[in-house]
């Protein structure tokens, strides 16, 4: 399970159970100053390398760290289609790309934050 907590000074991501595992991760915290933005659209971010973590199949079950077409890239994803991506500052990962249940809020919410923030 991945629960985003949005806190006053930045967004916290929280693995728990398979995720944790499959991730080699159990949290990340991104001051939102670091986020540059924000996107549904995680298919331009492409994982060339996994670094640390589990990939299994061709779209779908991708954890942990992978190096990208942007960088040093952190993903938590079932399944790639559902995904959306959060472009980094100043952080180990360039990108992290990831799905929740209900991308189109959590994108706003985090979007709303980094603009009270900039």
């Amino acid at each position: 399970m991945v629960k985003l907590n949005l806190k006053d000074n930045g967004m916290e991501i929280d693995l728990e159970g398979i995720e944790k595992v499959l991730a080699i991760k159990n949290r990340l915290f991104i001051p939102y100053e670091h986020i540059t933005s924000v996107d549904d659209n995680a298919e331009k971010v492409k994982a060339y390398l996994r670094v640390g973590g589990t990939a299994l199949g061709h779209r779908h079950y991708d954890y942990g760290r992978f190096l990208t077409n942007e960088g040093k890239g952190f993903y938590i994803v079932k399944d790639k289609d559902k995904a959306f991506a959060i472009h980094l500052k100043d952080e180990p990962y360039n990108v992290i790309v990831i799905e929740l249940d209900d991308n189109a809020s959590a994108i706003s919410l985090i979007n709303e934050k980094v603009q009270k923030h900039e």
